[in-house]
C-alpha cells in the first residue's frame, strides 16, 4: 500500500506527507531541547534532514511508514511531525513531536486521534505501541487520554547518548465491525 498521497484533516490542522518543503521548518524546529526525551537528536545539518525527508518519502511509497507533518488550516503555519512506523507489523509504533511554541495547545492529541482513527480503518494490527520516556509527563499523559496503558518497561541510550527510561504505552486495536 503506498502512502505516499496520505492526507488526514482535523479541525485545526491538515496533516500532510512530509516533503522538501518542510526541510526548513523541521530543521529549524527539531532542536536538541525538543528531541531530549526521544531517541533520535536533532540534526547537524540541513542535508541530514534532507536525507531523513527522501527517506520517509520512500518509506511511505513503500507502505512501511507513515510521516506526516502538521500544518495550521488557517495561517499554514508548521506546528510538528507526526508518525506511524512498522505500519505493516503487528504493533506498529507512533510517534510525535511538536515545536516548542505548539505545545500545550492539544495539538498532539488532534494529530494523533486522527492518525489512531486512521489506522483502526485501514491496518491490521494488534496495538499501537507509543514509547515514552519516564520523565516526559507530557506524553505520557497525552497517551493515556488517547487511552494507551503502560505494558511495557526499558531503558535504552538515545542518538545523542541520553539514557532513556521508558514506558511502552499500547493501544490495542478496536474489532471491526462483523455486519452481523
Amino acid at each position: 500500500m503506498d502512502f505516499s498521497q496520505l492526507r488526514l484533516d482535523t479541525p485545526r490542522m491538515k496533516l500532510v506527507p512530509i516533503s522538501e518543503e518542510h526541510t526548513g521548518a523541521v530543521c529549524e524546529h527539531f532542536t536538541a531541547e525538543i528531541t531530549r526525551y526521544m531517541w533520535p537528536s536533532a540534526p547537524k545539518t540541513r542535508q541530514e534532514i534532507a536525507d531523513h525527508v527522501l527517506l520517509k518519502q520512500l518509506a511511505m511509497r513503500k507502505g512501511e511508514q507513515i510521516a506526516l507533518i502538521l500544518i495550521r488550516k488557517d495561517n499554514r503555519e508548521f506546528l510538528g511531525y507526526a508518525s506511524l512506523h512498522e505500519v505493516q507489523s503487528r504493533s506498529p509504533e507512533l510517534g510525535i513531536w511538536l515545536k516548542k511554541s505548539a505545545q500545550g495547545h492539544y495539538y498532539g492529541y488532534e494529530a494523533l486521534s486522527a492518525l489512531i482513527e486512521w489506522a483502526e480503518a485501514t491496518l491490521h494490527y494488534d496495538y499501537l505501541k507509543y514509547p515514552v520516556d519516564k520523565s516526559n509527563y507530557p506524553s505520557r499523559k497525552l497517551i493515556e487520554k488517547l487511552g494507551g496503558t503502560p505494558q511495557d518497561e526499558y531503558v535504552k541510550c538515545s542518538e545523542s547518548g541520553r539514557v532513556l527510561h521508558e514506558l511502552e504505552y499500547r493501544i490495542s486495536h478496536a474489532p471491526l465491525e462483523s455486519g452481523l
